[in-house]
């Protein structure tokens, strides 16, 4: 028996709107710097630009115009559909910034002077597009941290799992206090620079 055809019809144009709408947003919003990051409110889309990479690793192979890591910080309960009202009163981006601010301060080779951030708020309704429109960016402008060395956005593993191996990241900038617990095999460092250099 034939199926049935069970596409549902979208207006491309309007999602290509919304999708060019957040690359041009992430590209030309104000970039501000990672040292000097201060309390605000919203949920969204972030994106972290290595603006100096002088001195370290990435010099000559990343450009500063170009996001190295992309994230998205969404409201408490959206994974169960419990969305308060007031999501856009929270500070989940500001948090997620906290957290790799910190892993930069923390990693070896690299300090929070070198990075700045800009970011995409969505409230209403939108806040059910984060996940769509971070992948989107991620495939569009392929950062290194997100599409080539994995880890800078890991948290502690739980209880009983440290036996897997650090993440790329982590060997690259050794320094937080979970990664240095996992006993698994490191990944070779070598390979890891050459990603970089490839670009």
């Amino acid at each position: 028996m034939a199926q049935n055809n069970h596409e549902m019809e979208i207006n491309q144009q309007f999602i290509n709107d919304i999708l060019s709408n957040a690359e041009t947003s992430i590209l030309n919003n104000v970039k501000y710097p990672l040292t000097d990051l201060n309390k605000f409110e919203g949920n969204g889309i972030y994106a972290i630009f290595l603006t100096a990479p002088q001195g370290s690793v990435y010099e000559g192979y990343v450009s500063a115009d170009r996001p190295i890591y992309i994230g998205k910080a969404v409201v408490d309960g959206s994974r169960q559909g419990n969305v308060s009202n007031n999501s856009d009163k929270d500070f989940k981006i500001y948090s997620r910034l906290r957290e790799h601010r910190r892993s930069i301060e923390l990693g070896a080779g690299i300090n929070t002077s070198m990075f700045k951030y800009t970011y995409i708020t969505l409230s209403g309704i939108a806040t059910n597009l984060n996940a769509a429109i971070e992948s989107h960016l991620i495939r569009t402008f392929k950062p290194l941290w997100n599409s080539k060395i994995d880890g800078f956005g890991n948290h502690a593993p739980g209880s009983g799992r440290y036996e897997q191996s650090p993440s790329e990241w982590d060997t690259l900038h050794p320094g937080r206090a979970f990664a240095a617990k996992l006993t698994g095999a490191k990944p070779d460092i070598s390979i890891i620079i050459d990603k970089i250099k490839r670009g």
